[in-house]
Formats: C-alpha cells, sequence, structure tokens
C-alpha cells in the first residue's frame, strides 16, 4: 500500500511539472506576419489580394448570393457556393436560383 507522505510528494512533482513552460511556447514579441492581408478589411463585395507586396481591395468574383474571395472560383452560382480552384463542387439547383 502506498503511504499518504508518497502520494503527497507525486502530487508535488506533477503540479509543478505543469507549471514548467513548454519546449513550444513561442517568446513573447510582436509576431511577424508575411501576408499584407492579414489587418486588412476591405469593404462590402471586395476581397484582400497581395500585389507586390501591397494589400489591395478588389472586386470579389460575383456567384449567385455571394462574392468569392481571393483565390476561390464560384462552382454553383445557383447555390452560392465558392471553392479553391480544383475544389469539389456539388452540381446541383438551389431555389432560389431564380432571384440571381
Amino acid at each position: 500500500m502506498v503511504s499518504f507522505q508518497t502520494l503527497l510528494l507525486l502530487a508535488a512533482t506533477a503540479l509543478s511539472a505543469t507549471a514548467l513552460p513548454s519546449t513550444s511556447a513561442k517568446p513573447p514579441g510582436k509576431p511577424h506576419h508575411n501576408d499584407p492581408c492579414a489587418t486588412v478589411r476591405c469593404g462590402f463585395n471586395t476581397v484582400c489580394e497581395a500585389v507586390k507586396g501591397k494589400a489591395r481591395c478588389v472586386p470579389g468574383t460575383k456567384c449567385g448570393p455571394t462574392m468569392c474571395g481571393a483565390g476561390q472560383v464560384c462552382c454553383n452560382a445557383s447555390c452560392g457556393i465558392c471553392t479553391p480552384p480544383d475544389g469539389a463542387c456539388i452540381q446541383i439547383v438551389c431555389e432560389n436560383a431564380s432571384k440571381f
């Protein structure tokens, strides 16, 4: 049978181990972003695209009731579904297709 002192010692060791910093912890400081669009908010129906290292808000691609973001294409306009250029897409007709 394990004594109370042994259990107390094991519990104290376990608690102190959780208080140690992780080896994967990042040092404090300002994060470095390579994406100029990381801090940009574009207006309605526009998306941010990085052009020559600078952020620019450009019109998105119209896709039925929605706008596709940068790097996406309209794959189903009747449903407003955008995907990556090689992404999968369902080919169905949505109820409100005639409104767009």
